[in-house]
């Protein structure tokens, strides 16, 4: 493949599925984070249990939202 004048532009903003999809895991992976820096988990151990695989799977999707360089809320 040449390069010649040829520039690529990769989007680093992660949407799974659909915004209100991403918007939903991107609050639970706000939540947990919150919850676990007010119980002071790297201290004292005590983090957030989800109660679904889920859940879980939702605070994935946020984190990787994070990790992409999304936003907070997809479209704002």
């Amino acid at each position: 493949m040449s390069s010649q004048g040829c520039k690529v532009r990769v989007s680093t903003i992660f949407v799974f599925d659909n915004p209100g999809v991403q918007n939903a895991a991107n609050t639970v992976y706000e939540q947990k984070k919150a919850y676990d820096l007010a119980k002071n988990a790297a201290v004292t151990g005590n983090t957030y249990k989800f109660k679904s695989d889920f859940e879980r799977m939702q605070y994935l999707l946020g984190q990787r939202n994070r990790q992409a360089g999304g936003s907070g809320s997809y479209g704002s």
